[in-house]
């Protein structure tokens, strides 16, 4: 009875490579897993590291398999191809021109004969403009090719307890990150993605490991906007992620701007000492210092426009950045830490900052500058009603 009980469970079981994210640290490698939330063992590597847990080729259950899934997101063959431009996967043509110009180099071992060679090509306008437009093409075809076998046919599904993630064409990766360990999430928006309404999310786990885990615990990172604050809703009911936020008062911005620079200090008084030349100019030194505080003055500006904040009856949320704008959400239970902050000037301005920090391997933190003292002190006492949700042990 035995023997024909193990063949039928062996009949019932598939074999797929699943990595858990959110499990409890210092587990160490072992032959048998056992899951914590049924109870059901399987035999293979099992590899933990932190709060990760990595299995391949063992055999699940069917019973596991069949928990009810609801898809959340199927990505399309429209977002693969916007996905290729904004990763900037077709720049992988610029070391193979380099690795095929050593080689022509290698191969011609005078350099004045590779020189001439290349001039020879550049004199005539439309061979030049029929390389170019050559290169352009195999550069663009290889990034979506690339974007298509690493990002291909992405699923995002989830149930009760964990949220499950499918990616790949070629070869499939499949993991998972389990709800109740979910720190925060983090909305990501290059320069490049605001243009074409994209955003990264990312979901921090207690017990991560860093830079090691973020492409782990990050969903698909060309989500439309919208898209993407739908799916944060969908797959953690317990979190909203509010649309409406407030604007930093406008003297932040005139403290932004009059608040010194030690970068453009440090670097003019390198360029006061040595006086480079540039392009045969000699005074181009405090042409490039001008040049240099333009640039900062114009980060703080497009700071200033694009930092906002939002308190909530269980949430905070603020955004900041200037090329690379970060979204911040966190529940109130989450938040471990908070300090509120004032150097002088702010102080003259009724200015504040404020930093949380959440649990993770290593902690996190985050910060929002030059807000109303008001807020300020709304947001301590705010923090100081996390004793009525968190059971202190």
């Amino acid at each position: 009875m035995d023997d024909e009980r193990n063949a039928q469970d062996e009949k019932s079981q598939r074999t797929e490579q699943y990595i858990e994210t959110g499990e409890q640290a210092g587990s160490d490698v072992s032959a048998n897993a056992k899951d914590s939330d049924n109870g059901i063992k399987a035999s293979g590597n099992v590899i933990r590291t932190g709060d990760h847990e990595e299995t391949s080729g063992f055999s699940i259950p069917a019973d596991k398999a069949s928990l009810e899934r609801v898809v959340h997101y199927r990505s399309a063959r429209k977002d693969v191809f916007k996905a290729s431009f904004t990763s900037l996967s077709f720049l992988v043509l610029i070391p193979i021109l380099g690795s095929l110009y050593s080689t022509v180099k290698d191969f011609f071992p005078d350099e004045t004969v590779t020189e001439s060679l290349v001039l020879s090509w550049l004199e005539s306008w439309w061979v030049t403009s029929l390389i170019i437009l050559l290169l352009i093409l195999i550069s663009v075809g290889l990034g979506i090719v690339r974007t298509f076998v690493k990002y291909g046919d992405f699923q995002i599904t989830s149930d009760d307890k964990r949220i499950y993630i499918t990616k790949g064409m070629l070869e499939k990766t499949s993991f998972s990150i389990q709800k109740d360990r979910v720190q925060a999430v983090k909305i990501t928006q290059s320069l490049m993605k605001r243009m074409l309404g994209l955003a990264e999310v990312e979901l921090t786990t207690a017990g991560s490991l860093g830079e090691a885990s973020q492409e782990i615990n990050t969903l698909y990172p060309f989500l439309p906007v919208k898209e993407a604050y739908r799916i944060i809703e969908e797959i953690l009911p317990s979190y909203h992620v509010t649309e409406e936020m407030q604007r930093l008062p406008q003297k932040a911005l005139w403290l932004r701007l009059l608040t010194p620079s030690w970068l453009w200090i440090i670097v003019t008084g390198v360029l006061a000492y040595f006086k480079p030349v540039l392009f045969g100019v000699e005074q181009a030194w405090w042409m490039m210092s001008l040049l240099l505080l333009g640039l900062i003055l114009t980060g703080r500006v497009v700071n200033f426009y694009h930092t906002r904040y939002a308190l909530n009856d269980q949430f905070i949320q603020f955004r900041s950045g200037a090329l690379t704008s970060t979204q911040f959400l966190s529940k109130r239970e989450k938040v471990i830490e908070i300090k509120i902050t004032r150097h002088p000037l702010q102080r003259k301005l009724g200015l504040a900052s404020i930093h949380t920090v959440n649990r993770a391997k290593p902690v996190m933190h985050h910060h929002v500058h030059d807000i109303p003292g008001d807020v300020a002190n709304a947001f301590q006492m705010w923090y100081m009603r996390r004793s009525n949700e968190v059971q202190i042990r």
